[in-house]
């Protein structure tokens, strides 16, 4: 540098490229459900799984869960260290059957607007679900009787479709 400056006088050095090594940036890296069977009525858990890709720790998250469009639960101040990962819980319960959409989306405690970072694309996650009305079972009696609470089944047969239940009717296959 002394010999360029000596020769063409004084040399300006800029750099160029991002401020940061680590830019901001808050994502929702996963979105998954507690089990492969989410029917009417049952609680379904949500895992949330979050990712601070900053070299700083982000602090005053918002994290909210919407079912078919519409905000239903909230976690709020969560922090994250600097390249952590975190995992939010919610719980709902369907009370329709058929396709639904669930969507996580991360944003700020302190505002209505979301995480400023450089990509908002990954502040959220989203998830198609299909909720069953009803799960068909085969319970097989070895020593079939007249009197039902005689039955090697009978007692699972209440627990899986109690009086009053929404349950389809019991089919008897007999051999």
């Amino acid at each position: 540098l002394r010999r360029l400056t000596e020769a063409f006088g004084p040399v300006m050095i800029s750099r160029f490229g991002p401020a940061d090594d680590r830019p901001p940036n808050l994502l929702v890296e996963d979105l998954s459900t507690s089990g492969k069977f989410i029917g009417v009525g049952m609680p379904t858990t949500f895992l949330a799984t979050l990712r601070n890709e900053s070299s700083e720790e982000t602090s005053g998250i918002e994290v909210s869960l919407w079912i078919d469009g519409k905000r239903t639960y909230s976690e709020r101040d969560i922090e994250i260290g600097p390249g952590m990962v975190t995992s939010v819980l919610f719980q709902h319960q369907f009370n329709q059957p058929g396709s639904h959409a669930a969507e996580v989306v991360v944003g700020s405690s302190a505002g209505a607007g979301l995480v400023v970072d450089r990509l908002a694309t990954d502040d959220r996650r989203r998830l198609a679900l299909i909720v069953k009305d009803s799960l068909p079972i085969l319970l097989i009696n070895g020593d079939p009787t007249q009197d039902p609470a005689s039955r090697a089944t009978y007692y699972l047969e209440r627990v899986l479709a109690p009086k009053g239940s929404a349950a389809t009717a019991l089919s008897i296959i007999a051999p």
